[in-house]
Protein backbone atom coordinates (compact mmCIF):
# COMPACT_ATOMS: atom_id res chain seq x y z
CA UNK A 1 0.00 0.00 0.00
CA UNK A 2 2.53 2.39 1.06
CA UNK A 3 4.64 1.80 -2.28
CA UNK A 4 1.17 2.60 -4.28
CA UNK A 5 1.07 5.80 -2.22
CA UNK A 6 4.48 6.49 -3.39
CA UNK A 7 3.55 6.32 -7.19
CA UNK A 8 0.17 8.83 -6.78
CA UNK A 9 -1.73 5.74 -6.92
CA UNK A 10 -4.69 8.00 -6.12
CA UNK A 11 -8.05 9.33 -7.63
CA UNK A 12 -7.30 12.76 -6.31
CA UNK A 13 -5.88 14.44 -9.14
CA UNK A 14 -3.16 15.76 -6.82
CA UNK A 15 -0.98 13.03 -6.74
CA UNK A 16 -0.14 13.49 -10.21
CA UNK A 17 1.72 16.72 -9.38
CA UNK A 18 3.01 15.43 -6.08
CA UNK A 19 4.73 12.36 -4.48
CA UNK A 20 5.90 11.20 -0.90
CA UNK A 21 9.54 11.21 0.04
CA UNK A 22 9.00 8.80 2.46
CA UNK A 23 6.03 6.17 2.01
CA UNK A 24 5.22 5.81 5.80
CA UNK A 25 5.24 9.56 6.30
CA UNK A 26 1.51 10.36 4.29
CA UNK A 27 1.97 14.44 5.78
CA UNK A 28 4.82 15.30 4.48
CA UNK A 29 4.38 15.88 0.34
CA UNK A 30 7.16 16.78 -2.29
CA UNK A 31 5.66 18.92 -5.41
CA UNK A 32 7.19 17.31 -8.93
CA UNK A 33 7.55 20.78 -10.23
CA UNK A 34 9.92 22.65 -7.67
CA UNK A 35 10.82 20.06 -5.26
CA UNK A 36 9.07 21.67 -1.74
CA UNK A 37 7.76 19.26 0.40
CA UNK A 38 4.59 20.55 2.55
CA UNK A 39 3.36 19.66 5.67
CA UNK A 40 -0.57 19.24 4.98
CA UNK A 41 -1.34 16.23 2.86
CA UNK A 42 -2.35 16.25 -0.56
CA UNK A 43 -4.48 18.92 0.15
CA UNK A 44 -1.59 21.77 1.26
CA UNK A 45 0.41 20.44 -1.68
CA UNK A 46 -2.62 21.17 -4.21
CA UNK A 47 -2.65 24.86 -3.02
CA UNK A 48 0.73 25.02 -3.26
CA UNK A 49 0.39 24.10 -7.05
CA UNK A 50 -2.33 26.63 -7.16
CA UNK A 51 -1.58 29.24 -5.34
CA UNK A 52 -3.01 32.73 -3.14
CA UNK A 53 -3.68 30.47 -0.42
CA UNK A 54 -2.36 31.86 3.03
CA UNK A 55 -1.20 28.31 4.22
CA UNK A 56 0.92 27.89 1.31
CA UNK A 57 3.52 29.69 -0.89
CA UNK A 58 2.67 29.40 -4.19
CA UNK A 59 4.48 27.21 -6.82
CA UNK A 60 6.80 29.45 -9.18
CA UNK A 61 7.04 26.57 -11.54
CA UNK A 62 3.66 25.13 -12.14
CA UNK A 63 2.39 25.36 -15.79
CA UNK A 64 -1.37 27.36 -16.20
CA UNK A 65 -2.95 24.32 -16.92
CA UNK A 66 -1.80 22.57 -13.67
CA UNK A 67 -3.29 25.13 -11.99
CA UNK A 68 -6.64 25.58 -13.70
CA UNK A 69 -7.08 21.75 -13.24
CA UNK A 70 -6.43 21.59 -9.74
CA UNK A 71 -8.61 24.75 -8.82
CA UNK A 72 -11.83 23.37 -10.55
CA UNK A 73 -11.09 19.89 -8.50
CA UNK A 74 -11.38 22.01 -5.51
CA UNK A 75 -14.52 24.07 -6.54
CA UNK A 76 -16.11 21.03 -7.91
CA UNK A 77 -15.52 18.84 -4.72
CA UNK A 78 -16.71 22.52 -2.50
CA UNK A 79 -19.75 22.61 -4.61
CA UNK A 80 -20.72 19.03 -4.36
CA UNK A 81 -19.53 19.26 -0.40
CA UNK A 82 -22.31 22.20 -0.66
CA UNK A 83 -25.17 20.49 -1.58
CA UNK A 84 -24.68 17.16 0.32
CA UNK A 85 -24.63 19.41 3.27
CA UNK A 86 -27.66 20.87 2.45
CA UNK A 87 -29.03 17.58 1.43
CA UNK A 88 -28.68 15.66 4.80
CA UNK A 89 -29.12 18.92 7.29
CA UNK A 90 -30.15 16.94 10.18
CA UNK A 91 -26.51 15.05 10.72
CA UNK A 92 -23.64 16.77 11.33
CA UNK A 93 -21.31 16.95 8.79
CA UNK A 94 -18.68 14.46 8.35
CA UNK A 95 -15.19 15.75 7.74
CA UNK A 96 -13.10 14.64 4.94
CA UNK A 97 -9.91 13.36 5.61
CA UNK A 98 -7.65 14.72 2.10
CA UNK A 99 -4.31 14.28 3.18
CA UNK A 100 -3.59 10.86 1.37
CA UNK A 101 -6.77 9.21 0.80
CA UNK A 102 -8.86 12.15 -1.00
CA UNK A 103 -12.16 10.57 -1.38
CA UNK A 104 -11.19 7.09 -0.34
CA UNK A 105 -10.67 7.44 3.04
CA UNK A 106 -12.55 9.14 5.72
CA UNK A 107 -12.54 10.68 8.69
CA UNK A 108 -15.41 10.47 11.34
CA UNK A 109 -15.47 13.60 13.90
CA UNK A 110 -18.51 14.07 15.29
CA UNK A 111 -21.60 11.54 15.25
CA UNK A 112 -24.18 13.52 16.91
CA UNK A 113 -27.65 13.99 16.03
CA UNK A 114 -29.12 17.17 16.26
CA UNK A 115 -31.78 15.98 18.08
CA UNK A 116 -29.91 14.77 21.45
CA UNK A 117 -29.06 11.42 20.35
CA UNK A 118 -25.35 9.98 19.98
CA UNK A 119 -23.42 7.51 18.21
CA UNK A 120 -19.89 6.17 19.16
CA UNK A 121 -17.37 7.55 17.32
CA UNK A 122 -14.19 6.19 15.22
CA UNK A 123 -11.35 7.53 14.13
CA UNK A 124 -9.87 7.37 10.78
CA UNK A 125 -12.27 4.59 9.55
CA UNK A 126 -11.22 3.27 5.61
CA UNK A 127 -14.24 2.44 3.45
CA UNK A 128 -14.22 0.02 0.66
CA UNK A 129 -14.02 1.84 -2.58
CA UNK A 130 -16.95 4.03 -3.91
CA UNK A 131 -18.13 4.16 0.21
CA UNK A 132 -18.79 7.33 1.89
CA UNK A 133 -19.40 8.23 5.41
CA UNK A 134 -23.21 7.47 4.97
CA UNK A 135 -22.69 4.26 3.99
CA UNK A 136 -21.32 3.77 7.96
CA UNK A 137 -24.04 5.52 8.84
CA UNK A 138 -26.69 3.10 7.54
CA UNK A 139 -24.62 0.30 8.68
CA UNK A 140 -24.77 1.14 12.43
CA UNK A 141 -28.94 1.63 11.38
CA UNK A 142 -29.05 -1.62 9.99
CA UNK A 143 -30.13 -0.14 6.06
CA UNK A 144 -28.94 -2.50 3.64
CA UNK A 145 -29.45 -0.20 0.69
CA UNK A 146 -28.19 3.74 0.79
CA UNK A 147 -29.86 5.97 -2.28
CA UNK A 148 -26.74 7.09 -4.46
CA UNK A 149 -25.73 10.69 -2.73
CA UNK A 150 -23.99 11.72 -5.95
CA UNK A 151 -27.24 11.50 -8.22
CA UNK A 152 -29.09 13.60 -5.75
CA UNK A 153 -25.83 16.54 -5.71
CA UNK A 154 -26.17 15.95 -9.39
CA UNK A 155 -29.11 16.67 -9.32
CA UNK A 156 -29.32 19.63 -7.37
CA UNK A 157 -26.19 21.12 -9.32
CA UNK A 158 -28.28 20.60 -12.25
CA UNK A 159 -31.19 22.62 -11.27
CA UNK A 160 -29.22 25.67 -9.99
CA UNK A 161 -27.29 25.57 -13.48
CA UNK A 162 -30.69 25.29 -15.35
CA UNK A 163 -31.53 28.06 -13.48
CA UNK A 164 -28.65 30.51 -14.99
CA UNK A 165 -29.34 29.15 -18.19
CA UNK A 166 -33.15 29.69 -18.26
CA UNK A 167 -31.89 32.87 -17.23
CA UNK A 168 -29.70 33.96 -19.88
CA UNK A 169 -33.00 32.75 -22.49
CA UNK A 170 -35.27 35.71 -20.50
CA UNK A 171 -33.21 38.45 -20.46
CA UNK A 172 -31.67 38.02 -23.71
CA UNK A 173 -35.36 37.67 -25.01
CA UNK A 174 -34.44 34.25 -26.42
CA UNK A 175 -37.14 31.46 -28.39
CA UNK A 176 -37.27 28.66 -25.93
CA UNK A 177 -36.79 26.28 -28.81
CA UNK A 178 -33.58 27.39 -29.22
CA UNK A 179 -33.17 24.84 -26.13
CA UNK A 180 -33.49 21.74 -28.63
CA UNK A 181 -30.67 22.91 -30.64
CA UNK A 182 -27.54 20.62 -31.32
CA UNK A 183 -25.52 23.55 -31.12
CA UNK A 184 -26.23 23.80 -28.20
CA UNK A 185 -25.83 21.12 -26.26
CA UNK A 186 -22.41 21.11 -28.01
CA UNK A 187 -21.48 24.26 -26.33
CA UNK A 188 -22.74 23.00 -22.91
CA UNK A 189 -20.43 20.38 -23.40
CA UNK A 190 -17.52 22.18 -24.12
CA UNK A 191 -18.04 24.89 -21.74
CA UNK A 192 -18.42 21.72 -18.76
CA UNK A 193 -15.16 20.29 -20.21
CA UNK A 194 -13.35 23.51 -19.95
CA UNK A 195 -13.96 23.97 -16.18
CA UNK A 196 -15.27 27.51 -14.55
CA UNK A 197 -12.73 29.53 -15.28
CA UNK A 198 -13.79 30.03 -18.83
CA UNK A 199 -13.64 33.31 -19.97
CA UNK A 200 -16.89 34.47 -22.21
CA UNK A 201 -15.86 36.50 -25.65
CA UNK A 202 -15.05 40.03 -26.20
CA UNK A 203 -17.64 41.94 -27.53
CA UNK A 204 -15.80 45.73 -27.07
CA UNK A 205 -18.24 47.96 -28.11
CA UNK A 206 -20.61 49.31 -30.71
CA UNK A 207 -21.08 52.71 -31.80
CA UNK A 208 -23.38 55.39 -34.01
CA UNK A 209 -21.40 56.35 -36.98
CA UNK A 210 -24.27 57.85 -38.75
CA UNK A 211 -22.97 61.66 -38.27
CA UNK A 212 -19.81 60.89 -40.51
CA UNK A 213 -20.44 57.55 -41.61
CA UNK A 214 -20.73 59.18 -45.16
CA UNK A 215 -17.24 60.12 -45.09
CA UNK A 216 -14.37 57.65 -46.34
CA UNK A 217 -11.51 59.52 -44.53
CA UNK A 218 -13.32 59.95 -41.24
CA UNK A 219 -14.39 55.81 -41.40
CA UNK A 220 -10.83 55.05 -41.76
CA UNK A 221 -9.60 57.37 -38.38
CA UNK A 222 -12.45 55.28 -36.20
CA UNK A 223 -10.95 52.20 -38.07
CA UNK A 224 -7.20 52.71 -37.05
CA UNK A 225 -8.29 53.93 -33.93
CA UNK A 226 -9.31 50.65 -33.17
CA UNK A 227 -6.85 48.48 -34.82
CA UNK A 228 -4.60 50.83 -32.28
CA UNK A 229 -6.92 49.44 -29.56
CA UNK A 230 -6.94 45.93 -30.35
CA UNK A 231 -3.15 45.97 -30.95
CA UNK A 232 -2.07 45.91 -35.14
CA UNK A 233 -0.46 43.07 -34.43
CA UNK A 234 -3.64 40.94 -33.57
CA UNK A 235 -5.88 42.07 -36.62
CA UNK A 236 -5.39 40.79 -40.03
CA UNK A 237 -8.12 41.35 -41.94
CA UNK A 238 -10.64 44.66 -41.70
CA UNK A 239 -14.49 43.96 -43.12
CA UNK A 240 -17.00 46.65 -43.87
CA UNK A 241 -19.61 48.01 -46.43
CA UNK A 242 -19.31 48.21 -50.08
CA UNK A 243 -20.40 51.38 -50.35
CA UNK A 244 -17.61 54.08 -52.21
CA UNK A 245 -17.41 55.36 -48.54
CA UNK A 246 -16.04 52.49 -46.77
CA UNK A 247 -14.06 51.38 -50.08
CA UNK A 248 -11.90 54.41 -49.50
CA UNK A 249 -11.78 53.68 -45.57
CA UNK A 250 -10.22 50.65 -46.62
CA UNK A 251 -7.65 51.41 -49.16
CA UNK A 252 -6.48 53.95 -46.78
CA UNK A 253 -5.87 51.60 -43.96
CA UNK A 254 -4.26 49.65 -46.06
CA UNK A 255 -2.28 52.15 -46.74
CA UNK A 256 -1.53 52.70 -43.66
CA UNK A 257 -1.16 49.46 -41.82
CA UNK A 258 0.43 47.14 -44.65
CA UNK A 259 -0.01 43.64 -43.21
CA UNK A 260 -3.79 44.57 -43.06
CA UNK A 261 -6.48 43.81 -45.52
CA UNK A 262 -9.98 45.23 -46.01
CA UNK A 263 -12.41 42.98 -47.53
CA UNK A 264 -15.77 44.18 -48.48
CA UNK A 265 -18.71 42.11 -47.30
CA UNK A 266 -19.76 39.09 -49.02
CA UNK A 267 -23.47 39.33 -48.00
CA UNK A 268 -23.50 42.50 -48.81
CA UNK A 269 -22.28 41.99 -52.19
CA UNK A 270 -25.13 38.71 -52.76
CA UNK A 271 -27.83 41.83 -51.53
CA UNK A 272 -26.83 44.25 -54.27
CA UNK A 273 -26.45 41.29 -56.97
CA UNK A 274 -29.81 40.34 -55.93
CA UNK A 275 -31.55 43.49 -55.76
CA UNK A 276 -30.12 44.04 -59.64
CA UNK A 277 -31.48 40.73 -60.47
CA UNK A 278 -34.73 41.49 -59.14
CA UNK A 279 -34.93 44.48 -61.17
CA UNK A 280 -35.24 42.62 -64.67
CA UNK A 281 -39.03 42.99 -65.25
CA UNK A 282 -39.82 39.15 -65.91
CA UNK A 283 -38.23 38.42 -62.90
CA UNK A 284 -39.29 41.61 -61.12
CA UNK A 285 -43.58 40.13 -61.69
CA UNK A 286 -42.40 36.57 -60.64
CA UNK A 287 -41.43 37.87 -57.71
CA UNK A 288 -44.33 40.45 -56.96
CA UNK A 289 -46.94 37.29 -57.84
CA UNK A 290 -45.20 34.89 -55.56
CA UNK A 291 -45.06 37.52 -52.76
CA UNK A 292 -48.78 38.63 -52.84
CA UNK A 293 -49.86 34.41 -52.79
CA UNK A 294 -47.70 33.84 -50.00
CA UNK A 295 -49.45 36.88 -48.21
CA UNK A 296 -52.35 35.80 -49.64
CA UNK A 297 -51.98 32.15 -47.61
CA UNK A 298 -50.33 33.93 -44.25
CA UNK A 299 -53.02 36.27 -44.09
CA UNK A 300 -56.01 33.81 -43.65
CA UNK A 301 -54.79 31.28 -41.05
CA UNK A 302 -57.74 29.32 -42.22
CA UNK A 303 -55.43 29.33 -45.42
CA UNK A 304 -52.23 28.73 -43.81
CA UNK A 305 -53.83 25.30 -42.06
CA UNK A 306 -55.12 24.02 -45.43
CA UNK A 307 -51.63 24.88 -47.26
CA UNK A 308 -49.59 23.03 -44.22
CA UNK A 309 -51.56 20.16 -44.53
CA UNK A 310 -50.82 19.71 -48.09
CA UNK A 311 -47.15 20.34 -47.88
CA UNK A 312 -46.85 17.83 -44.92
CA UNK A 313 -45.67 20.85 -42.53
CA UNK A 314 -43.37 22.91 -44.90
CA UNK A 315 -43.49 26.22 -44.82
CA UNK A 316 -42.81 28.79 -48.00
CA UNK A 317 -41.37 31.81 -46.02
CA UNK A 318 -37.52 31.28 -44.86
CA UNK A 319 -35.95 34.37 -44.09
CA UNK A 320 -32.32 34.96 -45.22
CA UNK A 321 -29.32 36.85 -44.03
CA UNK A 322 -29.95 39.30 -46.40
CA UNK A 323 -32.99 41.90 -47.11
CA UNK A 324 -33.51 40.61 -50.89
CA UNK A 325 -32.49 37.05 -50.50
CA UNK A 326 -35.94 36.34 -48.25
CA UNK A 327 -37.75 37.30 -52.24
CA UNK A 328 -35.90 35.00 -53.69
CA UNK A 329 -35.51 31.98 -51.32
CA UNK A 330 -39.32 32.77 -50.59
CA UNK A 331 -40.02 31.89 -54.58
CA UNK A 332 -37.63 29.03 -54.52
CA UNK A 333 -39.88 27.33 -51.59
CA UNK A 334 -43.25 28.15 -53.56
CA UNK A 335 -41.61 26.23 -56.36
CA UNK A 336 -40.53 23.39 -54.75
CA UNK A 337 -44.27 23.28 -53.25
CA UNK A 338 -45.79 23.75 -56.92
CA UNK A 339 -47.60 20.40 -57.08
CA UNK A 340 -48.87 20.44 -53.69
CA UNK A 341 -50.11 24.26 -53.92
CA UNK A 342 -51.66 22.83 -56.83
CA UNK A 343 -53.70 20.29 -55.81
CA UNK A 344 -54.39 22.70 -53.01
CA UNK A 345 -56.12 25.16 -54.70
CA UNK A 346 -57.85 22.46 -57.13
CA UNK A 347 -59.28 20.26 -54.10
CA UNK A 348 -63.07 19.96 -53.28
CA UNK A 349 -62.11 21.43 -49.71
CA UNK A 350 -60.48 24.65 -51.31
CA UNK A 351 -63.76 24.70 -53.35
CA UNK A 352 -66.42 24.81 -51.30
CA UNK A 353 -64.64 27.50 -48.30
CA UNK A 354 -65.59 31.01 -48.62
CA UNK A 355 -61.92 31.90 -48.84
CA UNK A 356 -61.97 30.84 -52.79
CA UNK A 357 -65.10 32.94 -53.50
CA UNK A 358 -62.90 36.09 -52.50
CA UNK A 359 -62.21 38.60 -55.44
CA UNK A 360 -59.20 37.95 -57.80
CA UNK A 361 -58.11 41.38 -56.22
CA UNK A 362 -57.66 40.29 -52.63
CA UNK A 363 -55.02 37.53 -54.15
Amino acid sequence: MAEDLSKGNRRDPGWKYNHLQNPNDTTRVTCNFCGKTTRGGINRAKQHLIGNFRNAAKCLNCPQEVRDELRNYMEEKKLRKEVYTNEFSGFDEFDYQDDVGGEDEVQETIHKKRGGESFPSSTSKKLAKGKGPMDVFLQRQGTLRQANIKDSCDKEARAMTIQKVARFFYDNGIPFNVARSKVLRKQLRSVGRYGPNLKPPMFMESIDASSFVKTGEKLCELLDRYVERVGEQNVVQVISDNGSNFVLAGQLLQRKRRHIYWTPCAAHCIDLMLEDIGKIPNIKKTLQRAIALVGFIYGHSGVLNMMRDSTKNKELVKCGITRFATSFLTLQRSHCQKTNLRAMFTSDKWMISRWSKLPKENL
